[in-house]
């Protein structure tokens, strides 16, 4: 598993992230302008990417060139936004009340719920059609002794909610530190130079201004 990972995310970080970044600064150069990203969004994307294509083998594209809108992806967002907003309200009752009549973010929120369902369910059914064994992908794997699809559906499902924010919001934290401590950075290049090799040169946070600016 940690192997599968591994090969996922490398191949994710050099055949999108890095020649995304680069692109829009190639871009923003050529038009002699700054180059001003979403950090954030772009991580998020990058990480819900790398939790489908481990969770399901399923690959949304969230970190093509154009920046697609995923399906999934909104439903899976919009659905942890209005899960999260219950405890916003005054007393229980309200949310469980307007579930109840189907109404309002409850309505919207079992709409949400049933399009991340419904993905979860075709690939399910795929994957039984197609074969399982020579996969690695975490259905797959639970797919060899677990035979109950709603089962499975929850389990693929946690995995995704467990691995998109966390990865997405630590990235981003780890890199506004980062970017506050030359020092760290220095360290840190040191380290990817002495594992990795020599050869693998990286544009430091002073180098990255000096290009936008």
């Amino acid at each position: 598993i940690r192997t599968n990972a591994m090969e996922l995310v490398t191949e994710e970080i050099h055949a999108r992230l890095i020649p995304f970044i680069m692109g829009s600064v190639t871009h923003d150069e050529l038009n002699d302008s700054v180059c001003v990203l979403d950090l954030q969004d772009i991580l998020r994307r990058f990480s819900f990417d790398n939790i489908c294509k481990f969770s399901f083998g399923l690959d949304p594209g969230c970190l093509l060139p154009n920046l697609p809108v995923s399906d999934l992806a909104v439903a899976f967002d919009l659905a942890s936004k209005l899960s999260a907003e219950r405890a916003m309200n005054a007393s229980p009752f309200i949310w469980k009340l307007k579930r109840l009549l189907n109404i309002g973010s409850e309505k919207k929120l079992r709409e949400t719920i049933n399009v991340v369902n419904d993905v979860a369910k075709e690939m399910i059914k795929q994957r039984r059609e197609m074969g399982f064994k020579t996969r690695n992908d975490l259905l797959s794997r639970f797919m060899g002794s677990i035979d109950d699809d709603v089962y499975l559906r929850d389990i693929v499902v946690s995995f995704l909610l467990a691995g998109r924010d966390t990865i997405a919001a630590g990235l981003t934290g780890f890199f506004m530190l980062l970017s506050k401590s030359p020092e760290v950075e220095e360290l840190i290049r040191e380290e990817v130079g002495r594992v990795m090799g020599p050869g693998q040169e990286f544009p430091s946070f002073e180098q990255i201004r000096e290009m936008h600016y």
